[in-house]
């Protein structure tokens, strides 16, 4: 037969009255637990989750007198392959890059009024497209020329080693000099383009003299260098190629036009400067500075952490050999820095090969 307690018994049965107590108590102390646990479990889910979206940190630089003059990064990340991407890849002989695949548009379609194209078919990066247009422009208003004519931009690896089987059956000595082979040609980039002079309905080899000469002098005003310059052939392994011009960004060109480097000196220059180390400072034209790093590839990991600034402009630029180019704009003017590596003394000039047709490296 069931047992119950009636409430008369429970007043006359303090042990028991206590025991209830006891028990209601410890339902009302378990649920309060409960419901803070709940509610601690949501609040930290919430600070993880803001955690992870950045993460901070104020690195030591040398010119930096005050917390206020420190740049705040976080961090992006980057898998392997990028590192054969963006406009400071440095591709030549010993450093070859993959096909392209993405992030091309047609120069004809974007182009403006003061240049020509060969056919709606020549492909360029769009941030090297629109650098180019502003150069030209330039060129133009300076000059009052608009025959200049982009004859070549991307090339897949399937086209550029044609170009070189043709050049290789008359001299592959020769060829090797002046046609790049499959996955070594700049052009396999995005980021280069080579000119010609359309004049007339005629078409004329662009030898960048006389008022063509315009584009050597102020091409890193615009982010672009003269790849294959005539002092540096012992450097580049390539011909003199008048006509050929890569994009790499404002800061870079100027620099290397500075300090009389080409991109195979430059690049592996740029690992001395570390994130945490050193940054070597630009001042472009206007005198607006830019601090540039290097971050390696993180060889335990398929991805590397990249520190970018939070609240700046930047760029992130693979160097096709072994990590990343990290550029920040800081919207500051101020001197160039004293503790930049000195380049090395321009060497003599090495002859051209006059008798070569248009290179296509």
């Amino acid at each position: 037969m069931a047992s119950y307690t009636t409430g008369k018994e429970l007043r006359k049965s303090p042990k028991r009255l206590i025991a209830v107590g006891l028990v209601a108590v410890l339902a009302l102390v378990s649920a309060f637990g409960v419901k803070s646990v709940m509610d601690g479990l949501t609040d930290i889910e919430r600070e993880t989750s803001s955690d992870t979206e950045s993460e901070l940190s104020i690195p030591t630089l040398s010119n930096s007198s005050t917390v206020e003059d420190k740049i705040i990064y976080t961090y992006d990340v980057r898998f392997h392959e990028d590192i054969q991407k963006g406009p400071l890849a440095l591709v030549n002989r010993t450093h070859a890059t993959k096909d392209l695949e993405e992030g091309l548009v047609s120069v004809f379609e974007h182009k403006n009024s003061h240049y020509h194209v060969k056919d709606q078919e020549v492909l360029l990066t769009e941030e090297c497209i629109k650098a180019l247009n502003a150069m030209l422009k330039a060129f133009y208003e300076a000059t009052g020329r608009e025959d200049l004519q982009v004859i070549s931009g991307y090339r897949t690896k399937a086209y550029q080693q044609s170009l070189y089987d043709n050049a290789a059956q008359d001299d592959a000595e020769d060829a090797a000099s002046r046609v790049a082979k499959a996955g070594h040609s700049e052009h396999e980039t995005g980021q280069a383009v080579d000119f010609n002079i359309f004049r007339d309905g005629i078409t004329l080899e662009f030898d960048g003299t006389e008022e063509y000469a315009w584009l050597a002098e102020h091409c890193t005003e615009y982010g672009f260098i003269l790849r294959y310059p005539e002092h540096k052939v012992a450097v580049t392994e390539f011909s003199y190629e008048p006509w050929h011009f890569r994009y790499v960004g404002v800061p870079h060109a100027q620099y290397m036009q500075e300090e009389n480097l080409v991109l195979d000196e430059y690049i592996p220059m740029l690992s001395a400067y570390t994130y945490s180390g050193t940054h070597l400072e630009i001042n472009d034209k206007n005198g607006f500075l830019y601090e540039v790093f290097f971050v390696p590839k993180n060889e335990e990991s398929n991805t590397t952490e990249i520190p970018i600034p939070a609240e700046l402009e930047y760029t992130v630029s693979g160097n096709n050999i072994d990590g990343y180019i990290v550029t920040v704009a800081t919207g500051k003017k101020q001197q160039a820095s004293a503790q930049q590596i000195p380049a090395d003394p321009k060497p003599e000039s090495s002859a051209a090969d006059e008798s070569a047709d248009l290179p296509t490296a």
